[in-house]
């Protein structure tokens, strides 16, 4: 008996976490993908969001070397969209490693709700 209530709060936690997962639409425009090291020149780039869960406030970042502005957090309604200009500039590891092999960085960033948990995208930079 003891064991079917554990698999049944398993369930439910389970449950309420995916009911409440993050749901967003992304969209983005390359403003100026190219990062020049020499002048510090981040890539630009325009973020349409569109959040199809519950409102909530989220915020951008990524685990590579790179950093992310906007940094502070952003609140998008439930329905609503958000467009906001996103600046992505490469620290001295990157940069190091694209003058011994210049191209393309693909890498993940993420969108984390404060409710909603967190969500993943890739973006390319050159």
């Amino acid at each position: 008996m003891e064991l079917k209530k554990i698999g049944l709060l398993v369930f439910m936690i389970l449950l309420v976490n995916v009911a409440s997962a993050i749901n967003l639409q992304i969209e983005k425009e390359t403003a100026n993908d190219v990062i020049v090291s020499e002048l510090n020149n981040p890539a630009t780039f325009r973020f349409t969001i569109k959040n199809l869960g519950e409102s909530d406030t989220f915020e951008l970042y990524s685990l590579v070397d790179v950093s992310i502005t906007p940094k502070e957090p952003f609140t998008i309604s439930g329905g609503d969209t958000k467009e906001l200009n996103v600046e992505i500039t490469a620290r001295e590891s990157i940069k190091k490693n694209s003058e011994k092999s210049p191209g393309y960085l693909t890498f993940i960033y993420k969108i984390k709700g404060e409710k909603t948990g967190i969500q993943e995208d890739r973006i390319t930079i050159i």
